[in-house]
């Protein structure tokens, strides 16, 4: 089938190697094979394939490195995420593929350090990273980048700091860096970035220091906020009650103190509140139940006094509670976890607030799913963008 242009089989329950023979199927542009049961190395003659413009690999237990991917200079999407595949990213690393839109190569064993090139291209609107071994720096980004909309990098290596360039990255709607090893200040540089509505910077070695004022500028579009175990200190800043486009808030496993400021019972969008963990004081107030949208709440590991009937009564659809249950008073039936301080190994997993953030709907998350010490789903969408 020499003359075949579109070859489509995802998710069937095909086994064995990918044929050697693809490379004599040189009219194809598009080849997907997703999420089926592939082993072995991708075939070098693949790379004879240079009309492709998709290439869909994803989601099989393929082995091996991808070289022979560099020379499909006419490819706009590349997905190889979910699979077992190694090779040393370098600045030459799929630096000839100037027409990719979407690259997802997560979920792999990545080494390596990530290219500068990646924020140079001019159609890149996809840029998926996360779950490898890729080490290094934030590569310095000095031009200005209008095109790329979605950047995830949990779960590498990446060390240093966040550069103060990274707002050169006009467009950028979603950042991910849970799970690395940045050191420093957080950049003032992130709220000038005024279409971020997705970030994540939990799990690093910040400098201790409080919840960054520079989240003030992106109150209008912020839905998502993880700063959890990233060494913040002081207090709950009250300016959070402008942020009325938030949905999740993460604080969680910080050293932040005194009680929680009132207006954040403004945030009528929030459904997922995570304070565990921290040296929060005061009566659990009662405003709480405020929030009817609320679907997950967490408390414990704090020193709060007082009852949660009102909270465990209200038209709040709460699906998972936790707090100290030695400290405050929780109905039976109402706290989906009761923890106390003596207790260490209670809700102690850090929480990623998505497994995967589902870009390919259109940067809006159909759910949730927490990991890994949690996994709710919620199968209620989220409107807007």
């Amino acid at each position: 089938m020499t003359n075949l242009i579109f070859w489509d089989m995802r998710v069937n329950k095909l086994t064995g190697s990918l044929p050697s023979y693809i490379g004599t199927m040189t009219g194809l542009e598009v080849f997907a094979m997703s999420r089926n049961q592939f082993t072995g190395q991708i075939p070098d003659t693949l790379g004879e394939l240079t009309l492709l413009k998709t290439l869909a690999l994803d989601g099989n237990n393929l082995v091996g490195e991808m070289a022979m991917v560099n020379g499909l200079t006419n490819l706009e999407y590349l997905y190889m995420e979910d699979n077992d595949l190694s090779g040393s990213m370098d600045d030459t690393f799929l630096s000839k593929l100037g027409k990719l839109i979407q690259l997802d190569l997560s979920g792999n064993l990545l080494t390596g350090y990530l290219p500068s090139h990646f924020f140079q291209h001019t159609t890149l609107l996809i840029l998926d990273l996360h779950d490898n071994d890729i080490e290094g720096t934030f590569p310095a980004i000095e031009n200005v980048n209008n095109v790329l909309s979605f950047f995830s990098y949990y779960d590498n290596i990446m060390n240093g700091t966040i550069p103060e360039t990274i707002k050169n990255l006009k467009n950028l709607t979603h950042l991910d860096l849970t799970g690395n090893e940045l050191t420093g200040t957080i950049t003032p540089s992130l709220g000038s970035m005024k279409y971020l509505t997705y970030l994540f910077l939990s799990d690093n070695g910040f400098d201790a220091g409080p919840v960054p004022g520079l989240l003030v500028g992106l109150e209008s579009t912020l839905r998502e906020l993880s700063l959890g175990s990233s060494q913040r200190t002081g207090t709950i800043p009250q300016w959070l009650g402008d942020m009325q486009e938030l949905v999740l808030l993460d604080l969680g496993g910080n050293q932040l103190a005194k009680s929680i400021p009132s207006e954040l019972w403004a945030l009528t969008t929030l459904r997922y509140l995570l304070l565990d963990d921290n040296d929060l004081t005061g009566e659990i107030p009662s405003d709480i139940q405020k929030l009817s949208g609320l679907t997950m709440l967490l408390l414990d590991k704090n020193s709060f006094q007082g009852d949660l009937q009102d909270v465990c009564t209200s038209d709040a659809k709460l699906k998972f509670l936790s707090a100290d249950c030695n400290e405050v008073t929780c109905p039976v039936g109402c706290c989906t976890s009761c923890c106390s301080d003596d207790i260490a190994a209670c809700n102690d997993d850090i929480l990623y607030a998505s497994i995967d953030a589902g870009w390919d709907h259109n940067y809006t998350r159909n759910s949730f799913q927490f990991s890994p010490g949690i996994l709710y789903e919620n199968t209620t969408s989220i409107s807007g963008n």
